[in-house]
């Protein structure tokens, strides 16, 4: 099997975490130019590099199909395991699906018709033609991914040199939208923009599919941070610079933006690059989605079935197809309301691998880490105390903002308390069956995983 190199995994990084600054729009309308542009430069210094750091230690000590997942079951046990697993799993039915409903929203710009079930009809073409991509391999859609970035960078790199001669005003004025306090306002930026810079630890769960792991993950997420803020900023700002009517920005305006700035080709030209930005953000991210259930499978905490592979190309077809249907299900709902919850629920499973580094940091010095935190325990404090920063301050926020954010909050806690109820139905499908031998590989010992009764590596 043909291994993901380096090249493409930056690819997939930025299509996992980013592909573009479609969907920002509202964050400038709701928080003001100023405070917009402040949140895109400080997220990703106190929350994006945080989390590369963490990802980048524990990708290249237990480079695991199942990455996250992996790594707080053998960290903390079989419980948390589960837990993490399972939180992670469920929180992408709601992230996965708005993809292909962007795809279709967008679509309408440029065929207003489509409704109904017509819209529904071209979400499911980017889920099936997903699936079809996943099932050939993992470096077929790295592949594509490194041709999506060029396809959706282009116009904006167009956008940003043909406005730089356009500039009218300061980007970052006014400061605030006004008639809203400033914990209204943060609660809703601190949302959108974190879910925009999330999914690092994502490209982690493919990682016996990447060339080299222990050298690639980190140099491709330290890559990937500055590149996805650049991508962010230039034409956030291009597009604030060179326009007015900023409190009238909605998701979805920036071919209007750019027709208006530009021209009205490169309004058309950036509606398609919108198109084939959703379908690669759904089609990488169908990779690392797609083996969760597959490896929680493995380590028999769901049915066996899910396990199996394609004979010729050794992907994990059972798994990418129950996701498939899991997703054409959900994207009959809307989902542009339901970015706290995802944020809320995705950075519970982030506080669990952050635990499981600390609990390996203290009992497995031995495992060999080929990149380690620089700096000790005192900067593993202090990037551990600032993603906590971040994640109490979007709980909190959200639950002082209006429009009922304290629903979603208790939506995301009732989430997470269903990892208990699932655990214990699991255990109809529990086997003591010998571990995968990723295990004993990352192991480096005949020790079993926590939480296995039967005798296993051998």
């Amino acid at each position: 099997m043909k291994k993901i190199s380096l090249f493409h995994l930056i690819g997939i990084i930025y299509f996992t975490v980013s592909g573009g600054a479609f969907g920002l729009e509202e964050l400038v309308s709701s928080t003001g130019p100023g405070l917009a542009l402040l949140l895109l430069i400080v997220t990703p210094v106190f929350w994006s590099l945080p989390v590369a750091l963490m990802v980048a230690e524990m990708s290249s000590m237990l480079p695991l199909p199942g990455g996250y997942y992996r790594w707080v079951y053998f960290g903390l046990g079989r419980f948390w395991g589960f837990q993490e697993g399972w939180w992670t799993w469920l929180y992408t039915f709601v992230d996965m699906a708005l993809y292909p409903v962007l795809f279709a929203d967008y679509a309408r710009y440029l065929f207003p018709g489509l409704t109904g079930w017509q819209h529904w009809l071209a979400a499911l073409v980017v889920i099936y033609s997903s699936l079809l991509m996943n099932l050939l391999g993992a470096r077929l859609v790295g592949r594509s991914a490194v041709l999506a970035f060029v396809v959706v960078t282009l116009p904006f790199f167009l956008f940003a040199m043909l406005g730089l001669g356009r500039i009218q005003n300061l980007p970052w004025n006014p400061w605030s939208p006004g008639g809203q306090s400033l914990v209204q306002t943060l609660g809703l930026g601190l949302a959108v923009v974190v879910w925009n810079y999330s999914g690092w630890d994502n490209v982690s769960t493919f990682a016996g599919e990447v060339a080299r792991p222990k050298r690639n993950y980190p140099l491709a997420l330290f890559a990937s941070v500055p590149l996805i803020t650049l991508l962010y900023l230039l034409p956030v700002g291009i597009a604030l610079a060179t326009t007015q009517n900023w409190h009238e920005w909605k998701t979805g305006d920036f071919p209007k933006i750019a027709a208006e700035v530009v021209g009205p080709w490169l309004g058309v030209i950036m509606s398609l690059a919108v198109m084939f930005s959703t379908w690669s953000l759904f089609n990488s991210q169908l990779l690392y989605t797609s083996r969760i259930p597959f490896a929680m499978a493995e380590d028999g905490l769901f049915p066996r079935w899910i396990t199996r592979r394609n004979r010729r190309w050794g992907t994990p077809f059972a798994s990418l197809l129950l996701c498939a249907l899991i997703y054409s299900f959900f994207t009959l709902l809307d989902f542009r309301k339901l970015v706290v919850i995802d944020v809320l629920v995705y950075s519970a499973a982030l506080l669990l691998e952050m635990l499981a580094l600390f609990k390996l940091r203290l009992t497995r010095p031995d495992l060999p880490r080929p990149f380690r935190i620089p700096g000790g325990w005192p900067v593993l404090l202090l990037v551990t105390l600032s993603m906590g920063v971040f994640i109490s301050a979007c709980f909190i926020f959200s639950l002082l903002g209006e429009n009922g954010g304290w629903i979603q909050a208790v939506i995301a806690v009732g989430m997470l308390l269903t990892g208990l109820l699932v655990y214990w139905i699991s255990k109809n499908f529990r086997k003591d069956s010998p571990p995968p031998a990723e295990w004993c590989r990352a192991l480096g010992s005949p020790d079993r995983p926590p939480g296995r009764k039967s005798t296993s590596c051998p």
